[in-house]
Order: structure tokens, then sequence, then C-alpha cells
């Protein structure tokens, strides 16, 4: 026995249907042939498109170059497309036609953002986050993110404007924020394979952050880099010209000398070598730290400074 398919709106379907969507598509929306579909238009006496892409894309769309410049304007492709009851593909169709190359994600995403409202932003960013809570980003996404922050510049401090600035003027090539995995190094001194990390506030050497710091470095270190921390405190020991001075030095010395075992050092923003504390991450312990997690302890050296 045959099933009887109900087709609530047989002139809305045969909208959509003169508007582009294939009576395929339509008939598998109610589970039924497209065959179907066409019987039933031609039961009720409405028309049918000839076949062929070309063929279809004869059907009007009321009032297009209004749309179409609307769309170069910044309105959405879907969002005008429903409007002109089209589905999307006819509607690209139409600005394939009139040589207007349809807009990426990127852009389109970006052109959403600058028409919302503050409240829409709000909004869109409260729902981001609520979705990625408890997720934990894989490897690659944060290598990503990593290059991302190189490319930008999100994250780098004025003290580390100056220090690359001071350096550059030197001869030097520095690199600000480079990526290396899925970190991201202060101040990159590639020729040399040196790392500087400028650090401004003692919460670096507590909870988490004291953590990330060990497992950064330990990356660093594993991955053939020197690493020099710089401790600056602006009313002590601000960033001056003797750390600028100690940093070239040390570059010029690993240059000379490329098989010389890595090297962390600890300096403060004066030059001078770091007091051994628990906040400038240079006691015995960090160092013994350091040395049971890196892969060839006979090619790792402290140098206090």
């Amino acid at each position: 026995m045959s099933r009887i398919v109900e087709m609530p709106n047989i002139y809305d379907l045969h909208r959509r249907y003169m508007a582009g969507e294939t009576a395929s598509q339509l008939a598998l929306e109610y589970g039924c042939h497209a065959n179907t579909i066409l019987g039933r238009f031609r039961r009720a006496g409405l028309p049918r498109l000839p076949t062929g892409g070309q063929q279809r894309d004869r059907i009007a769309i009321p009032g297009l170059d209004l749309l179409l410049a609307r769309y170069l304007a910044g309105e959405s492709e879907n969002a005008l497309a429903h409007e002109a009851g089209a589905n999307r593909s006819t509607f690209r169709r139409r600005l394939l036609k009139a040589d207007i190359t349809p807009r990426g994600r990127s852009l389109a995403g970006h052109l959403k953002w600058d028409r919302m409202s503050a409240l829409q932003r709000e909004a869109q960013v409260r729902a981001a986050h609520a979705a990625n809570v408890g997720r934990i980003p894989s490897w690659e996404e944060r290598r990503h993110q990593a290059q991302t922050r190189q490319s930008r510049l999100l994250t780098i401090s004025p003290v580390e404007r100056t220090l690359a600035t001071g350096l550059a003027a030197h001869g030097l090539i520095p690199i600000a924020q480079y990526a290396l995995g899925i970190y991201n190094i202060d101040i990159a001194l590639d020729a040399s394979a040196l790392a500087v990390e400028v650090f401004g506030g003692k919460w670096h050497a507590f909870g988490r952050h004291r953590s990330r710091f060990f497992e950064r470095t330990i990356y660093i270190l594993n991955s053939g880099w020197h690493l020099l921390v710089v401790w600056v405190d602006g009313k002590h020991y601000p960033l001056g010209a003797a750390a600028v001075e100690y940093i070239i030095a040390l570059a010029k010395d690993i240059s000379r000398n490329p098989a010389t075992p890595r090297q962390y050092r600890v300096i403060l923003g004066n030059g001078e070598p770091a007091p051994v504390l628990k906040t400038h991450l240079n006691r015995p312990a960090d160092i013994e730290r350091l040395h049971c997690r890196f892969r060839a302890p006979g090619h790792y050296d402290y140098i206090p400074g």
C-alpha cells in the first residue's frame, strides 16, 4: 500500500522551487521522491522550470540591483537571499553573474561584528565563552594561537618594545613574541638561539604561573635555545643600558661558540646578576628541577648572571 505524503502548503513549496531549490531538495525534506513533488505541482496547475542551471538563472528576483548594492555595503548574503525568497545558492549565482566576488568567512565575520550593537557583541562573546568552558584546546590550536600572538604582537609590553628597540639599534635582529611551539618568547635572537624573557611581577614565581614557567623553560631548553630571564622593577632595577649590553655580549659569545652547552641565566634590569631567591626562580632547588626534566643534563648549564 502506498504512503500518502502530507504537504501542508504546495504553493509555498512551489515558491521555493521557483526561487532555486530543486525538486530533489524539497522531496528530501518530506521523505518522498522528486517526481512526487513535481506531480503535485502539475495537479495544482503550477508550472515547472526548464532543466539546466542556465535556465534556472532566469528566475526573477525582484529588486535584485538594490539587493546587490546592499550586499556590497556589507549585508549578509544569507539574509538578503531569505528576504528575496531565494535560497543562498541562487543568490550567489546572481552575485557571480554580476561580477561580484562573494566574501569569505573571515571578512563576513568581521562585517557582522562591526554591524552588531555593544549588547549583541557582549552576548556573542558570552555564548562563545560558555561553549568553551572545560574544553582543552589541542596542541595544534595552541601552536596556531602562538603564531597569531607573534604576527599581531598581541601581548607585547612597553618594556619589551624598549628592549627590542635597543637591541635593534646595535645591529641585532630581535623578534618580539617569537612563537616556539605552543609558547611565545618575549624577545628572541634567532641567530644565536637566545630567548630573553622579561619578568616584571613577582607573580611569575608563584602558583600556576610558577608551574607554567618550568614547563615553558624546559620546552625552550629542550628545543635547543639558551634562556635569559631579566627581572625588571620600575623602582629598584628598571631596564637599563647595562642589561641591553649584557644581552648583546651574551648573544655574540654564543654565536662565536655555537657548540656551547645550553645556558639558563637570571639577571636584573640593571644588568647585575639576580640574588638567589625563590622570587627570582634561581634557587638550587629551581635549577635542580630544570635539570631533572632537561633531556640532556650534561649539556645544560646554569650561570648566575
